[in-house]
């Protein structure tokens, strides 16, 4: 595992800003530009077995939900501490496949090392999405059509409710405080109420320039948008919760490029599934932790428009 890294300003970056933080612009004449600079703040390290899913902060912890069949777990744990966290295993040793149709040995128990609190799937459930609303924590299933209720403070699971997207797949997962927001690996992003027994309340098409955009996956909202990953794709597009528009697609390729384990990867299908999904938000500072599949490094990084001297600007 590697050193977590620290850097300061746009510096470690001016060099690139230009070539990498290129503008969203609409098609059409006189389209308008968005354009969000990104700056790296800092590089922490990550789980290379965590095959990650769902991916929030919460009270000073990040919370990380990881997919595969009997590899499927939540762990929170915190930054400082992550540098000292062990792995469980790797995917290239034990033979898994990316729909968890593996071999029937045990998992290897994780360690406590580093980690807060730790919940495991059932063996045969795929981990999905994760959202947090009040004492609670929401945790999605890949197919089996239902949704886990835990304890916030204990991780212990308090229920399982019955819960079916448009395509019966659980992909990413966030929140707006009230509904539960939810991906299903289409273009359509749905609002349940976990206060009406999960009761989809409406739905959204992506859409950019007119065109939808398909397999959505991680999610996080921020500021009255939604951010989400686009499976395949080293990006983030901010998206109008209201109507589905895009507001901006954030080209993060270069974040990706740092991403220092992905060549070394033996198992070519497993290098292949090791894509960005992972964005959380820490309101405190209003930046951004970025990571992937089986990545090595969870990236902090700070959009423009989210930064504090732009919000105090803007109000």
């Amino acid at each position: 595992m590697t050193a977590w890294r620290r850097l300061g300003g746009f510096a470690a970056l001016a060099a690139c800003m230009g070539a990498f933080c290129s503008p969203y612009v609409e098609a059409g004449e006189g389209a308008s530009v968005v354009t969000t600079q990104v700056k790296l703040v800092s590089i922490y390290p990550h789980n290379t077995s965590a095959f990650t899913e769902g991916f929030l902060y919460l009270d000073g912890a990040l919370v990380e939900s990881t997919g595969l069949a009997r590899h499927s777990v939540i762990r929170e744990y915190r930054l400082q501490d992550a540098v000292n966290m062990d792995t469980i295993s790797t995917y290239e040793e034990d033979g898994d496949s990316q729909n968890g149709e593996d071999d029937d040995e045990d998992v290897e128990p994780s360690t406590k090392k580093g980690v807060v609190n730790e919940f495991h799937y059932d063996p045969e459930i795929f981990g999905e999405g994760i959202a947090s609303i009040g004492d609670k924590i929401y945790a999605l299933t890949y197919k089996h059509n239902k949704v886990l209720v835990l304890s916030r403070k204990t991780f212990k699971l308090l229920e399982t409710h019955p819960f079916r997207t448009s395509t019966g797949e659980g992909w990413g997962m966030t929140t707006d405080d009230k509904y539960l927001i939810v991906s299903d690996g289409s273009s359509s992003i749905q609002f349940f109420d976990p206060s009406q027994n999960f009761k989809r309340v409406r739905s959204i098409d992506v859409k950019e320039n007119g065109n939808l955009v398909s397999k959505i996956n991680e999610l996080e909202y921020v500021d009255g948008e939604i951010l989400a990953n686009v499976w395949f794709e080293n990006c983030v597009l901010r998206i109008n919760p209201e109507d589905g528009t895009v507001i901006e697609r954030i080209d993060l390729s270069w974040i990706a490029g740092m991403v220092s384990n992905l060549d070394s990867m033996q198992d070519q299908h497993m290098r292949e599934e090791a894509v960005m999904n992972g964005i959380a938000y820490d309101p405190a500072s209003r930046h951004i932790f970025l990571t992937g599949k089986l990545w090595d490094s969870i990236f902090e990084v700070e959009l423009s428009y989210l930064a504090k001297e732009h919000h105090k600007s803007d109000t």
